[in-house]
């Protein structure tokens, strides 16, 4: 029976032994069978992932692109109608160059996509007819400004022509002013007595510029004379010169000029009525106007008159018909005619 036992179990062990060897490797093909499971599981979600996640990125570019290519549309449009709208709510508070500007950014935005090639050429006409209208607006705005410029100096030049005018006038005014003035009732000046615009002035106003014997200063002066009526300048110096004399006898009162049939010179010496007849020959050719003077003289101013004669050649056919003196010798005859014997000095 032990025998048998022992017998059997030798038999058997080999066997158990062998089993217990393919358990073992069983167990071992197992767990690396399901290793390599696990791991091409893993590997097989890690695909899908990245096949998931690659898929989905595409799928968001592509909104992304869509989105990017429907923006640029409408926010071109609405660049477009911001500007040329004539509704006031949609319409764009913008420069023409702002707005072209504008467009051409985005133009250059639409570049990339071939889905706005259409609507890009369309706004690439609408950019160069603002462009070729830009360039009219400047020229316009430029021939304005010039326009603009030669107003205002046309008006800056007629202000200055207004001004100069007034002054003109102003000065015209004050120089005619300060001539009435200077003039009143004189008819000579003495050219060492005035001012080199008194005497311009006066030349302008028509007086002759000469040099006249003066029987004052006895001796031949430069003076400025206008004559009255018919008279010449000599006649009207004679005048003038024979009244200076006069007036340095002050026992010579109330001198008067006259321009009527009377005679030239009047004035009053020891209470009596003298006359000055102012000749320089004209009266010689008129007998009766001469003969009709000489009896009115005679009558108002007997023995107290007498002629002044400026031409010395007629000065004997003047003493036929009165007391003469000429120019040079009138202060010594005045003062035989006055019956006095003074010193006059000029």
């Amino acid at each position: 029976m032990l025998f048998l036992t022992v017998a059997i179990g030798l038999f058997l062990t080999p066997a158990y032994t062998e089993i217990k060897n393919f358990e073992t490797r069983a167990e071992n093909y197992i767990i690396q069978n399901a290793i390599v499971l696990a791991i091409l599981l893993i590997i097989s979600a890690i695909l899908v992932y990245i096949a998931f996640t690659f898929i989905r990125n595409i799928f968001a570019k592509i909104k992304e692109r869509e989105g990017r290519v429907s923006h640029i549309h409408w926010s071109t449009e609405d660049h477009l109608e911001g500007y040329y709208s004539i509704n006031p709510y949609k319409k764009k508070n913008m420069t023409f160059e702002e707005f072209i500007l504008g467009l051409e950014e985005k133009i250059k935005e639409a570049s990339g996509f071939e889905e706005l090639d259409k609507d890009k050429n369309r706004w690439e006409i609408e950019l160069s007819k603002a462009k070729k209208e830009l360039i009219a607006r400047k020229k316009q705005e430029e021939l304005d400004y010039q326009r603009a410029l030669e107003r205002r100096e046309e008006k800056r030049l007629e202000e200055i022509e207004l001004e100069r005018r007034r002054v003109a006038h102003t000065l015209e005014w004050n120089r005619k002013q300060a001539l009435k003035k200077l003039i009143r009732n004189n008819r000579i000046f003495k050219r060492d007595s005035l001012s080199k615009k008194q005497c311009k002035s006066l030349i302008e106003a028509g007086f002759k510029q000469v040099n006249e014997y003066c029987v004052l200063e006895k001796k031949r002066i430069p003076i400025l004379a206008r004559p009255f009526g018919n008279h010449t300048i000599s006649h009207e110096f004679l005048v003038w010169s024979s009244k200076r004399l006069l007036r340095k006898i002050k026992e010579i009162k109330k001198i008067r000029e006259h321009l009527t049939r009377d005679a030239d010179i009047t004035f009053e010496f020891d209470e009596k009525v003298f006359a000055l007849e102012i000749e320089r020959g004209d009266l010689l050719w008129k007998k009766d106007q001469l003969k009709e003077k000489i009896i009115y003289l005679n009558k108002k101013y007997p023995k107290r008159w007498m002629f002044v004669v400026s031409n010395r050649n007629f000065l004997a056919k003047y003493k036929k018909f009165g007391f003469t003196t000429p120019r040079n010798r009138m202060s010594e005859n005045l003062q035989k005619l006055l019956k006095i014997r003074i010193h006059i000095d000029a």
